[in-house]
């Protein structure tokens, strides 16, 4: 059996992408599973104040989700508290003069999810 040379070319160009299609909407799908597992995360491990109610650890919230043809990108915030996260996470002077401790509960959260979202693109592109 015979292909000409533009058959071929369309061919392929279908074939792959059908392929970049398939891995987008796998990347697609694994962001928002990995965007949903930070939120549940940060809201177990944000630190919570004796005798008060969990208003900042129940404000976590996953969205501003982009999609391109490059990747995916899913924004976790506190949509309860915005501008407590930065200065607990990183500390801030306070009034006396002196410095409150750093409270790090997003980064390491942010690393290991990070982590475990590649590893399951890899394995999932691999089985596309």
């Amino acid at each position: 059996m015979e292909v000409s040379s533009s058959k071929f070319s369309e061919s392929m160009q279908k074939i792959l992408n059908e392929y970049g299609d398939d891995v987008l909407e796998v990347t697609r799908r694994l962001v928002k599973k990995a965007g949903n597992e930070a939120r549940d995360r940060l809201k177990k491990v944000s630190p919570r104040r004796p005798k008060s109610s969990k208003h900042y650890a129940d404000g976590w919230t996953a969205g501003n989700y982009t999609w391109s043809t490059l990747g995916a990108h899913v924004t976790v915030y506190n949509a309860k508290k915005p501008g407590l996260a930065h200065l607990l996470e990183n500390g801030h002077a306070n009034r006396k003069g002196g410095r409150t401790p750093a409270y790090v509960h997003i980064k390491p959260v942010e690393e290991e999810v990070t982590r475990t979202l590649e590893e399951n693109v890899r394995r999932a592109i691999e089985n596309v």
